[in-house]
């Protein structure tokens, strides 16, 4: 049996939510951890998710480059950051800022740790802009 911290928990309770498209709740319960966690990476990516479920695409771009902030995407080899990175691409193409995009993708397409069905999905974006 897994033992999950209390912050895990949190986590898969919020990962819930957003499952369930609860996401009003999903926000006020990850609000609560970032304030209990102010320097969780897991945290900002969760609410960024739900800023974009809310097509709030300017304040999920906001959340995911502080996330960044904090650690810095670099070849690091950590998932999670080479995923907000593809995230803030994604944010930036939804507000038609494609050029910028475009950097993030390219930019994760440099990392070691590059995920396959993401590497799959930025060349269909790229293709199409």
């Amino acid at each position: 049996m897994f033992n999950y911290s209390d912050e895990d928990k949190k986590y898969i309770e919020i990962g819930h939510l957003i499952k369930q498209h609860r996401y009003s709740k999903a926000l006020s319960v990850v609000n609560k951890a970032i304030i209990k966690y102010p320097k969780s990476i897991m945290a900002l990516n969760l609410k960024g998710t739900i800023l974009s479920k809310f097509r709030d695409y300017e304040a999920a771009l906001t959340v995911y480059e502080k996330a960044m902030k904090l650690n810095p995407v670099v070849n690091t080899g950590l998932k999670l950051n080479s995923i907000i990175l593809y995230k803030k691409g994604i944010m930036l193409e939804n507000l038609h800022r494609y050029k910028d995009a475009i950097k993030c993708y390219n930019k994760y397409m440099r990392l070691p740790n590059k995920m396959p069905l993401i590497v799959v999905d930025i060349k269909e974006r790229k293709r199409k802009k």
